[in-house]
C-alpha cells in the first residue's frame, strides 16, 4: 500500500531568492512505475514521442543549452550557465542500449573543472520546423537519475523554459522534475515539481515528494498535467502537488540535463545542488522515454487572471458615486467588462491598431484614450507568420506565437497605468489566424472548415497571408470552443470589448453555376485576389450550417460582451458600435452640417457608439503618439458629436509635416453642446458648448477655429 503524510512548510527556491510555497508529501512507494507511458485519463492525442532507440534525432534535440530573449526570439545554443560550474559537452549526450545517456565528468573543459550532459528541443532556427514546443498536456519521461548516494554536486532534472523566458531567468518555467544533491534539500532522496515567475507575489511554488531510498535506484516516470488553471506534477502516476497558482500561457521547450554545481553562487554549503569536490565521477542519468499528449478538448485556451497576481493598479477599481466615473461610463458591467467613458468633459478619443514592441511613453500615451483596440499585430508572430506562408515552399507558423498572450499584456500595461480605459481585444469570425494559441486547440479537435474533397481549407487573407484556416461554425464544439476563450478573456478583468473582424462574411451560393463557397469577402473573392486564393468550394448542408452557426457566434458574443464595446458584428443589422470609413463614420459634412448632424443622431438610437477612425496603427513599427487628427477634423468632430462619438485619432501628440491640433486640445475643457449646430446665411457653421467653447466652420472655404472656454464642465 501507499501511505501520504502532507504537511506545509516556507523554503526558499534553488536560486534562493524567491519567496516559495512548498507542499511535501513523505511516501513509501509499493512498486516501481510502468515501463510504458500513458496519459491520464481522458481524450489525449499523442503530440511528440521519443524512445531513443538510435541515434539522437538532431532534427528534434539540440546539445548543449538554449534560450529566448524575452521577447519570443530563440537564441543559438550555448555550452555554460553562469548558474553552473560545468561546461555542457557534446560527447557527454548520446544514445545507448536504447536510452538517452547524459554523463558527467570531472575534467577540465573550457575553464571548467566538470563537464555535463544536456539536450534541449527549443524550435531553432525560428520557424525551422526543428525541435519541439507545446502549451498545456501531460509531459511525461521516464528517468533514472545518476546514484543518489553520490549525488552531492548533481542535480538531475526534466524541465521546460518557456517561450517568454529571457535566458534562464526562470520565468514561466515549469520543472517537470529536479532531485538536488544538496544537503538541505534532500540529498537524493527527494523530488521537487516547480513552477517559477519573477512577478506575482510568490516568485515560485514547488511541491516535493520524499522517500527512505534513493530515487536513482530505478527508473521513475516523472509528469507534469499542465492545464489552462492548473498544474499537478506526478511520479510514478501518483499525484504529489497541484497549484493554481503563476500557471504559464504560453509553450515551453524540453531540457533534460545533469547540471554540476546548479546553485553555486549561494556556497557550497547552501547550493541547490550541493558541493561535487568529494563525489566520485562519472556521474550517469538515463532516459528510457519523453512522451507529451495534448487533451482534445481544453476547457479555455486563455487564463482566468493571466495565470498571475495583476501588476499594481491594474485591479478594477469599483465606481464610487460623486467620481462621475459611473455616471460618465455607459452600460458599465458588474462582471468585469465596462463600457467607454463617452462623457464630454473633454475631447472623447481613441486608437485602433498593434505593434511589434511599445515603449513605456507610448503606453502612457494611450492610457490616455477613452478607448482601446489593440490589433493582432501586437507581438511578433504576424510578420514571422506572413513571411513563413510566403516562402517558397510555405513554412508553417511558429507554434510558440500565442498572440492573445502579447494583445493582453499590452492590455494590462495600459489597464495599470489607466484602469478606466475601456479596451478591446482584436479576434477574427472567419480566420483562425496560425499565430493564436487557441488555433492549436481547434486544430487538434478538427474544428476548423474542410471543402468539398474533405481538406482543410486555407485561404489567401486581405494582407496576403497564405493558408489561413477558417473556424468550422457548422460544429457546435467549434462554437463553444470560441466562446470559452472569450469567457477567459472577460475574466481577466483585463478586456471590456471586442473587434470580431469579417463579423459579416458567410457561406453563399454562386448565382453563375449554384455552387456553394465561403470567401475571404462576403460575396466573392476581393479585388487583388482570385476565386482560387480567397474562396473554397463547400457543400450546400455545409454552407447552412456554417451560416446558422456564425449566427449563434455573434449572439453569443453579444451576451457575453453585453454591448460594451461590442465592434460591427450586424446581429439583426444592429451593430453595436458603428466604425468603418463609410457613412456615417466619416468627418464628409457634405453642404449640410445639420443633415450630417442628424444622421449621427439617428444611428446612436440603436447603437452604444459611432467611432469615427481617422486611421490605425501601423503592423511594422513602433506607433508613435502623433495624432492622425487635423485641425479641421476636430472641428467637423465638434459640429455634429453627441455623447457616444469618439474620435479615433491614435494620438495626441502634434504630428510632423501634418497640421496637427496643439496638444492642450486633448485636455481643455469642453462640456454638453447647447444645442445643435447651426449655419447662418454665410454658409457659417457654429455650435457652442458648456465650457464656453465655440466652434465654427464656414463651409465655403472649408475653414474654422475653435475658441476655448474656460469654465469646468465637469
Amino acid at each position: 500500500s501507499e501511505r501520504f503524510f502532507l504537511f506545509l512548510y516556507l523554503f526558499n527556491c534553488k536560486m534562493g531568492a524567491r519567496a516559495t510555497a512548498i507542499l511535501t508529501a513523505a511516501v513509501a512507494l509499493g512498486r516501481l512505475g510502468r515501463s510504458v507511458a500513458d496519459p491520464p485519463p481522458g481524450d489525449w492525442t499523442l503530440t511528440f514521442s521519443e524512445d531513443f532507440s538510435g541515434h539522437l534525432n538532431s532534427t528534434i534535440w539540440t546539445k548543449g543549452w538554449s534560450w529566448y530573449d524575452g521577447k519570443g526570439h530563440p537564441q543559438p545554443r550555448v555550452q555554460t550557465k553562469a548558474s553552473d560550474t560545468c561546461f555542457f559537452a557534446d560527447d557527454n549526450a548520446y544514445t545507448e542500449g536504447g536510452n538517452l545517456v547524459l554523463v558527467n565528468k570531472r575534467e577540465h573543459s573550457h575553464g571548467f573543472n566538470y563537464t555535463s550532459g544536456v539536450i534541449n528541443s527549443i524550435v531553432y532556427p525560428p520557424n525551422s520546423g526543428r525541435g519541439f514546443e507545446q502549451t498545456y498536456g501531460y509531459f511525461e519521461a521516464r528517468i533514472k537519475p545518476s546514484p543518489g548516494q553520490f549525488n552531492q554536486g548533481m542535480c538531475p532534472a526534466f524541465w521546460m523554459p518557456n517561450v517568454l523566458n529571457a535566458g534562464d531567468n526562470g520565468d514561466n518555467e515549469i520543472d517537470v522534475m529536479e532531485i538536488p544533491g544538496g544537503e538541505r534539500y534532500g540529498s537524493g532522496h527527494t523530488v521537487y515539481g516547480t513552477v517559477h515567475s519573477r512577478k506575482g507575489i510568490n516568485g515560485a511554488y514547488h511541491g516535493n515528494i520524499s522517500i527512505p531510498s534513493f530515487w536513482s535506484n530505478d527508473f521513475h516516470n516523472f509528469a507534469v498535467l499542465w492545464e489552462p488553471e492548473k498544474l499537478t506534477w506526478f511520479v510514478d502516476d501518483k499525484p504529489f502537488f497541484t497549484t493554481t497558482e503563476l500557471v504559464p500561457v504560453t509553450a515551453a521547450y524540453l531540457v533534460l540535463d545533469n547540471e554540476v554545481g546548479l546553485g553555486h553562487l549561494q556556497g557550497p554549503a547552501n547550493s541547490w545542488a550541493g558541493d561535487p569536490t568529494n563525489t566520485p565521477f562519472p556521474q550517469t542519468m538515463l532516459v528510457d522515454h519523453v512522451k507529451v499528449w495534448s487533451q482534445t478538448h481544453v476547457a479555455s485556451p486563455l487564463p482566468a487572471s493571466l495565470r498571475e497576481s495583476p501588476s499594481p493598479g491594474t485591479e478594477r477599481k469599483e465606481d464610487v458615486e460623486g467620481e462621475g466615473v459611473k455616471a460618465n461610463t455607459r452600460r458599465h458591467r458588474e462582471a468585469g467588462a465596462m463600457g467607454v467613458n463617452t462623457s464630454l468633459v473633454t475631447i472623447p478619443t481613441g486608437y485602433f491598431g498593434g505593434a511589434l514592441s511599445r515603449s513605456d511613453e507610448v503606453i502612457a500615451g494611450l492610457a490616455r484614450e477613452r478607448m482601446v483596440v489593440i490589433e493582432k499585430w501586437e507581438g511578433p508572430c504576424w510578420l514571422q507568420c506572413l513571411a513563413n506562408s510566403s516562402a517558397t515552399p510555405p513554412l508553417p507558423c511558429n507554434p510558440a506565437c500565442a498572440e492573445e498572450t502579447h494583445q493582453l499584456d499590452t492590455i494590462a500595461r495600459i489597464k495599470a497605468v489607466n484602469p478606466n480605459v475601456s479596451t478591446v481585444f482584436y479576434h477574427q469570425t472567419l480566420y483562425d489566424f496560425p499565430f493564436y494559441n487557441l488555433t492549436a486547440q481547434m486544430a487538434a479537435a478538427d474544428l476548423h472548415m474542410r471543402d468539398i474533397n474533405g481538406s482543410v481549407i486555407g485561404l489567401i487573407n486581405d494582407n496576403g497571408m497564405q493558408y489561413v484556416p477558417l473556424f468550422d461554425w457548422g460544429k457546435p464544439a467549434a462554437i463553444e470552443m470560441f466562446l470559452q476563450f472569450h469567457r477567459g478573456l472577460i475574466s481577466t478583468g483585463l478586456v471590456d470589448g471586442m473587434f470580431p473582424d469579417k463579423a459579416n462574411e458567410r457561406a453563399f451560393q454562386r448565382t453563375s453555376d449554384g455552387l456553394y463557397f465561403i470567401c475571404e469577402n462576403p460575396n466573392g473573392p476581393p479585388s487583388k485576389h482570385t476565386w482560387a486564393d480567397a474562396c473554397a468550394q463547400i457543400t450546400e448542408p455545409q454552407a447552412t450550417a456554417y451560416n446558422a452557426g456564425k449566427v449563434k457566434v455573434l449572439q453569443g458574443l453579444h451576451s457575453l460582451y453585453d454591448h460594451g464595446p461590442l465592434f460591427p458584428t450586424m446581429l439583426d443589422g444592429v451593430p453595436d458600435v458603428v466604425c468603418s470609413r463609410r457613412e456615417p463614420c466619416t468627418l464628409n459634412l457634405g453642404t449640410s452640417v445639420e443633415t450630417k448632424h442628424a444622421q449621427i443622431a439617428d444611428a446612436l438610437k440603436t447603437s452604444t457608439y459611432v467611432y469615427f477612425m481617422m486611421g490605425d496603427g501601423n503592423n511594422d513599427t513602433v506607433p508613435q503618439l502623433g495624432t492622425k487628427c487635423t485641425t479641421l477634423d476636430v472641428i467637423k468632430f465638434l459640429l455634429i458629436l453627441e455623447e457616444g462619438c469618439i474620435l479615433g485619432c491614435n494620438g495626441h501628440e502634434p504630428n510632423p509635416g501634418q497640421d496637427s491640433p496643439p496638444q492642450t486640445w486633448w485636455t481643455n475643457p469642453l462640456g454638453n453642446p447647447l444645442g445643435p449646430p447651426s449655419t447662418d446665411a454665410n454658409g457659417v457653421a457654429t455650435r457652442k458648448f458648456g465650457s464656453g467653447t465655440v466652434v465654427t466652420l464656414n463651409l465655403k472655404t472649408n475653414s474654422g477655429s475653435i475658441a476655448w472656454g474656460t469654465a469646468d464642465s465637469s
